[in-house]
């Protein structure tokens, strides 16, 4: 006699479960990740945690002059001298690239002044500004330690008095962007020439940009000037320098 239909079919159902789980190895209603993803997923773990912690350590060594003075004066001398010599403070420079563009102020050399007046206006210190002709298209725009040399429309040299300039309420918008760029009368000789020993009295170091424009005269470089009183940083001077546009070539023979 045969086996009555749904015992038929219980009995096939039973063999493949069985099937099944010998196939994979255990209960059918256990499930067991593979191992490869529990390995990935520490791992991914592991490397966001380092990733994490050379990005702060990063963080805190490039602004350890903003912490730093504070935290050393908690710690032990052997910490800090440790510290110290691991890692020694970074040196503070003059920002080139910022005195190239104008100094967040639109005071860039053989452009127009007015964009630098544009700017002292939004600062709301126009007042401070007079404008004093000097000869013909010529023109020197003057402010608390501040000149200004036009020529033509264009701004040709100036020259910024730091002490005033900090000293003067009228350019506190501009003052986060002199001291990013380095230029603020606590910058040493030292810190400019890595020379401990500063020259009696006054100095100057000379610094010449590229590129060359092309003026009436012929062509010109910016050329910035710092000016050190017994050490200290106390002026910034831009000038400039005449030159060819591109470097001549020696002559064969």
């Amino acid at each position: 006699m045969s086996k009555d239909p749904w015992k038929k079919a219980h009995d096939l159902s039973k063999i493949r479960q069985e099937q099944r789980q010998a196939a994979k190895g255990g209960p059918e209603h256990l499930y067991q990740p593979p191992r490869s993803s529990s390995r990935w997923s520490f791992s991914l773990v592991v490397g966001t945690i380092l990733a994490l912690l050379v990005v702060g350590a990063v963080v805190a060594y490039f602004t350890r002059a903003m912490w730093w003075p504070q935290a050393s004066g908690h710690l032990p001398e052997q910490v800090t001298e440790a510290v110290e010599e691991a890692a020694p403070e970074l040196r503070p420079s003059i920002d080139w690239h910022a005195l190239d563009k104008g100094l967040g102020a639109d005071l860039k050399q053989f452009t127009s002044y007015l964009d630098f007046v544009s700017q002292v206006e939004e600062w709301g210190a126009q007042d401070q500004l007079a404008l004093i002709s000097t000869g013909e298209s010529r023109w020197r725009l003057t402010a608390p330690g501040v000149k200004v040399y036009v020529q033509d429309g264009l701004i040709w040299t100036y020259e910024l008095e730091l002490e005033k300039i900090y000293a003067s309420d009228c350019w506190q918008p501009w003052w986060p962007e002199l001291r990013a760029a380095g230029l603020v009368p606590e910058f040493t000789w030292e810190d400019m020439t890595g020379d401990p020993d500063f020259p009696a009295g006054h100095a100057e170091e000379r610094m010449r940009r590229t590129p060359s424009t092309r003026v009436r005269e012929g062509w010109v470089y910016p050329v910035f000037i710092l000016h050190f009183d017994y050490g200290k940083l106390s002026e910034l001077e831009a000038a400039v320098d005449y030159g060819v546009s591109e470097p001549v070539a020696p002559e064969d023979g």
